[in-house]
């Protein structure tokens, strides 16, 4: 790879997820490449078409991510090393919704667990979303007004969305921990 060629490392989500964020901590200088699934993460490391991958294994909350622990078994990528990402959650939603305006809130489900007592103290539908970022995504290409997001700071800021409500999560030292996988030399 020469100097000006970036190092691609692959994440499962949407740009502004805590993946992009344990991504950009882990290689600073690298190119995140989203990609849909957990297993795309694999598949495009062990095709070489990214450096390395990085996949959740575990959140102070949440626990074990045991679809991410099954892939372990059946790839040939190794571990690396790992990030911890601090794990911050706001209520997110289109420019001039307020928070007395929503009716459903989208997110991934471990970020809606996370956030449980908060949104619950409201009388909100919640609706589980494969990503944190890509709920807050939809969202605002939808320009679906009354909906809201869980997400991090950042990805409502990236997706264009205004901060409702901040730091709803239960667990203020709240986690996630990454694997780094690569392939073998």
């Amino acid at each position: 790879m020469s100097p000006e060629t970036p190092l691609r490392v692959a994440y499962a989500g949407a740009p502004g997820s805590f993946a992009e964020d344990a991504v950009l901590a882990a290689f600073p200088e690298a190119e995140a490449v989203p990609v849909p699934m957990f297993d795309d993460v694999t598949k495009a490391v062990e095709a070489g078409q990214v450096a390395a991958g990085v996949l959740p294994i575990e959140n102070v909350v949440g626990g074990g991510v045991r679809e991410v622990y099954d892939l372990l078994d059946d790839t040939e990528a190794t571990i690396t090393g790992e990030v911890i990402v601090p794990v911050r959650l706001c209520l997110a939603g289109l420019p001039g919704d307020r928070l007395e305006d929503i009716e459903r809130v989208y997110s991934h489900i471990q970020a809606l667990t996370q956030a449980e007592p908060f949104l619950r103290s409201h009388e909100w539908t919640l609706l589980a979303a494969t990503n944190t970022a890509a709920s807050g995504r939809e969202i605002q290409r939808l320009q679906e007004r009354g909906s809201a997001a869980v997400l991090s700071p950042r990805a409502a800021e990236l997706h264009g969305l205004v901060v409702l409500a901040e730091d709803i999560q239960a667990e203020r030292r709240n986690r996630t921990r990454f694997l780094v996988l690569a392939m073998p030399d």
